[in-house]
């Protein structure tokens, strides 16, 4: 079983001000290592239920937000544009999404 993954980072775990999510705040160190701990969490679960691959995008801005030394080794990140889900095609067999939020102002 092959999964697709698509992060964000406005509602992983922890997050509780916008402090969270700038780049130039203390805060946001604190939100790439959950936002590494919560994708590790789901693709283990997914692991554990039989997939096989799992591949994950960053998908928040400058995709840059994943701790890579702390990654599961297991995964395979994908690289690419967020915005057009380059990677999604129909070689997977589910997609999953972590910290995703509705549309700003829709």
């Amino acid at each position: 079983m092959k999964i697709f993954i698509m992060t964000d980072m406005e509602c992983v775990s922890g997050i509780t001000t916008d402090a969270y999510l700038d780049a130039t705040s203390p805060y946001y160190q604190i939100t790439r290592r959950n936002l590494t701990r919560d994708i590790n969490a789901v693709a283990a679960g997914c692991f554990d239920g039989g997939a096989d691959q799992v591949h994950v995008q960053d998908g928040h801005g400058v995709p840059n937000n994943i701790v890579l030394d702390d990654l599961d080794p297991r995964i395979t990140l994908a690289h690419g544009n967020p915005a057009n889900w380059c990677w999604l095609d129909s070689s997977f067999d589910a997609t999953m999404l972590i910290g995703q939020h509705a549309r700003e102002g829709g």
